[in-house]
């Protein structure tokens, strides 16, 4: 098999990894809504919304639609984190998210405090997926993750800069980290409800899912990839006054780069055994 040929690494991670995923997402949340158990209603609810969300991001992304897009995967965020502390917190966070008053305005129900006692449970929901991260690792991972989906959310430069990346037909440069988040969070969403179904089987290939957040990676116009075609970007985001952001993200086309070098490292050192294994998948089809 050609492991250069994009369009068939894509069509095996689609068929290993992405389908497999949304459908057992959709078992899950069947199940969770035709079975009695300790899983309260608004758990199920929350979850349910944050699959529809996550499937219209999707949409988003592939029309470039980036700013939208990022406002959604905040909401997804926020939905998929109170539900499952409902879940675990019924004492405290339940208790104020029925109230209207206090949901949102108190202590265990502002998302800064939720995201906070998320951290704390989320190796319990997936040790599989979650154990060969330190907790500090972990931490800064949604930390950032949910800051970022903030930036974009809010009325910030970032928003206008995002502006003139579309009339810039740039978004691939931006697009592929936006990929990756979102796969992301539906992989949390497949580990939460993998938890509260209480399912102990594996119905996803890892090494798919992986491989396919590098290959958001591959179909960026490497003409773009320069110091002086990305630095026009930084004036509107004022980086005389806002380049203390650059120590806590590093600077985009490094970390394109990083990501794609390692990707095709991966592939060189590779490549006789995942040339195997990709060609067993496609025999199995």
């Amino acid at each position: 098999m050609d492991l250069n040929n994009i369009d068939i690494l894509e069509q095996i991670v689609i068929e290993n990894a992405t389908r497999p995923l949304r459908r057992a997402n959709k078992k899950y949340l069947k199940k969770l809504n035709q079975y009695k158990s300790d899983v309260a209603i608004e758990t199920i609810n929350l979850l349910h919304q944050a699959n529809n969300t996550i499937l219209n991001v999707n949409k988003l992304l592939e029309q470039g639609e980036i700013v939208d897009s990022a406002t959604l995967m905040r909401s997804s965020m926020e939905k998929i984190m109170m539900a499952m502390m409902i879940y675990f917190d019924k004492n405290n966070t339940y208790e104020e998210f029925k109230n209207l008053k206090l949901c949102g305005r108190t202590d265990n129900t502002r998302p800064t405090k939720v995201l906070e006692n998320f951290k704390l449970k989320i190796k319990e929901i997936n040790p599989f997926v979650f154990n060969d991260f330190e907790d500090e690792e972990l931490s800064t991972l949604l930390d950032e993750m949910y800051e970022k989906l903030c930036l974009y959310t809010h009325s910030s430069i970032v928003v206008s800069m995002m502006i003139e990346v579309n009339k810039n037909n740039d978004e691939d440069l931006f697009i592929a980290f936006f990929y990756q988040m979102v796969d992301f969070l539906e992989l949390l969403l497949y580990c939460c409800l993998k938890y509260l179904c209480k399912d102990k089987k594996d119905h996803i290939d890892m090494i798919c899912l992986v491989l396919g957040w590098g290959l958001h990676f591959v179909r960026i116009d490497k003409e773009k990839l320069n110091p002086d075609y990305i630095n026009k970007y930084k004036e509107y985001l004022y980086w005389d006054i806002n380049s203390h952001f650059n120590d806590k993200y590093n600077d985009i086309l490094e970390k394109i780069k990083i990501e794609s070098k390692e990707l095709n490292k991966d592939i060189s050192d590779n490549k006789e055994k995942i040339n195997e294994y990709f060609t067993n998948l496609l025999i199995k089809k």
